[in-house]
């Protein structure tokens, strides 16, 4: 899977990518601080996505990276809707959390640049990560359960 950058900046013109602002209040994380990603963030880390997602195709680990590799090698990285979320870790590194949402889902959410997506189910259609600005890291990721 390579990701274009030209497709990458295609995504943002056609709003594909939605990053909330930092004041956006997140209902179900107890108190932590949150920052604004900028675009050029947002650019220097679909690299490190796409690299983690490529290895994850390669050695899936578990039943869910392997639904997740599955779907992936039918429905480009590209197609997926992002939220970008930007939180501070205990150690105050910056954390960007994003969302992804696929394509064939997203009319579920026609409010998904209002207010974070996360359904319960829906399998490989929806996960989410989260990573470590400074390290250049993925610390987490989540792939929603079977539908």
């Amino acid at each position: 899977m390579i990701f274009s950058f030209l497709i990458f900046l295609a995504m943002i013109n056609d709003s594909n990518i939605h990053i909330f602002p930092k004041t956006y209040k997140l209902d179900y994380i107890d108190s932590v601080d949150q920052w604004m990603p900028t675009i050029q963030e947002v650019k220097e880390v679909e690299p490190i996505i796409e690299n983690y997602l490529d290895q994850l195709m390669e050695k899936p680990k578990n039943d869910r990276e392997k639904e997740l590799s599955s779907f992936l090698k039918k429905n480009k990285l590209e197609s997926y809707y992002r939220q970008y979320v930007g939180l501070m870790n205990e150690e105050r590194d910056s954390i960007v959390w994003i969302i992804f949402i696929c394509e064939k889902s997203i009319k579920n959410y026609p409010d998904w640049k209002e207010r974070i997506s996360i359904p319960r189910g829906g399998g490989a259609c929806y996960f989410n990560l989260k990573l470590n600005i400074k390290d250049k890291k993925i610390e987490s990721i989540s792939i929603n359960g079977p539908k």
